[in-house]
């Protein structure tokens, strides 16, 4: 047995020792799209994810990604965590190459917000902010047949945004992506559109105006959520535009 399929069967036999379907009634509420997971709390998950660390230290990025590969195919939510998890912190093995195999999960296994949102908090900003990718990478992501990639790139877009990435160029990036009709990209655009005016309230809302009549509501609804609610009054649709 080698090692990948060693570091497997170990997360698998803790998940399946520490299953509990209370847990997973507690959670599955959040997820309309599904829930299927084991039900392993979150304290004994960094507990275990703390006792494997050292042995997986040893092991390349290529087959921590190989493993997550393996660990998405169950489809159990904490199998998915653990695959985040296991690519996180090895800046100096990332490249191009391997952001677009992580990338792959999207197409393939993640279905649900809290991956896609896990990923390109945690995940995928990191290749922006040190320049191994930039905008064009994204470009195939705006249109993809999965809703949660076409999620994950206003979403992985925040934090570079916060660390100076051109608002501009961002905004532009962004400006196909507004007719969307899916909530959940919806919500995600919202959501880079809310931090950003948090930021750059002088640039985001001629935009947010340019919008205002024709883009989904859930986007100006997350996008102006911070705002005074006389300020909000400037992006409501008019009756025209209902």
């Amino acid at each position: 047995m080698n090692k990948i399929t060693t570091f497997l069967e170990e997360i698998r036999s803790f998940c399946r020792e520490h299953a509990d379907p209370v847990i997973v009634a507690k959670y599955a509420r959040y997820f309309k799209e599904g829930y299927d997971a084991w039900g392993v709390s979150n304290e004994l998950i960094q507990a275990k994810r703390a006792e494997m660390l050292p042995a997986l230290k040893a092991c390349s990025l290529e087959e921590m990604i190989d493993l997550g590969n393996q660990l998405w195919t169950s489809g159990k939510y904490e199998e998915g965590n653990f695959a985040i998890w296991l690519a996180m912190g090895r800046k100096k093995e990332y490249t191009a190459q391997n952001f677009q195999e992580i990338g792959k999960w999207l197409d393939t296994f993640i279905i649900n917000w809290a991956h896609t949102d896990a990923l390109c908090s945690e995940l995928l900003p990191v290749y922006v902010n040190l320049g191994i990718v930039g905008l064009s990478d994204f470009d195939s992501w705006r249109s993809a047949p999965s809703i949660w990639k076409r999620r994950a790139v206003p979403v992985t877009l925040i934090k570079p945004m916060k660390k100076g990435f051109d608002l501009q160029s961002i905004l532009a990036f962004l400006d196909p992506m507004m007719m969307s009709p899916e909530k959940p990209i919806q919500q995600g655009l919202g959501w880079f559109l809310r931090e950003a005016w948090n930021r750059h309230p002088a640039e985001v809302e001629p935009f947010l105006l340019k919008w205002k009549e024709h883009c989904g509501r859930v986007i100006i609804q997350y996008a102006t959520e911070k705002m005074k609610a006389e300020d909000k009054l400037n992006y409501r649709r008019s009756k025209k535009g209902k």
